[in-house]
């Protein structure tokens, strides 16, 4: 896979990696769309920029919402200004391997694929939440002894146990740092009338 990216479209921050792991992409998940035409008029922080501008416009939405896909013809407009960016680092036609929570369905994983083909990838490729991240923290996943990760996002929070090389189990739940945050906030309120 030398031509091939890392995509992580998550609730908070989509990242896209090179080969070689650089990071050629980090920005909020977040896009501006015409509300007239449903045509995606920027993303991440270009669509932070945008918020108030032009009011009733210009709707300021997020693609991803717990782990799910909230639209489907805005997935193929992220995934083509995603395939650009790599382009743009010298990725022509690349390979994606693409991030997903472990609850991922069939559908979601195929409504995907078929928009990073449609914005012009060869081929995609899906890797759980947790793996990814016991694979990057560099642990030793292919030993005997199992090894839990917990990869706690922004609206899921996953969870793997694996050992020689696979997956023993996994599960992901609808609950992350979005949610913390929420309860924090509502104690600080309700304690303290903040």
């Amino acid at each position: 896979m030398s031509s091939a990216i890392a995509v992580d479209i998550g609730t908070s921050r989509t990242l896209v990696a090179d080969p070689a792991g650089a990071i050629i992409l980090d920005q909020p998940t977040i896009a501006a769309v015409d509300i007239p035409t449903g045509k995606m008029l920027a993303f991440g922080s270009a669509a932070l920029e945008m918020t108030g501008r032009a009011a009733g416009e210009v709707s300021i939405v997020r693609p991803v919402w717990r782990g799910q896909l909230t639209d489907l013809e805005l997935t193929h407009q992220v995934a083509r200004h995603l395939l650009g960016h790599a382009r743009r680092a010298g990725a022509h036609r690349p390979d994606v391997l693409c991030c997903v929570p472990a609850a991922a369905t069939g559908v979601q994983r195929r409504a995907l694929e078929r928009s990073f083909k449609k914005a012009g990838c060869r081929d995609v490729w899906f890797v759980d939440h947790a793996v990814a991240a016991g694979i990057g923290s560099r642990l030793r996943l292919d030993e005997l002894v199992a090894t839990m990760v917990v990869d706690v996002g922004a609206g899921t929070s996953d969870m793997a146990v694996m050992a020689l090389g696979g997956v023993v189990t996994e599960a992901s739940i609808p609950v992350g740092g979005d949610d913390f945050d929420g309860a924090i906030k509502a104690l600080l309120k309700s304690s303290f009338d903040l």
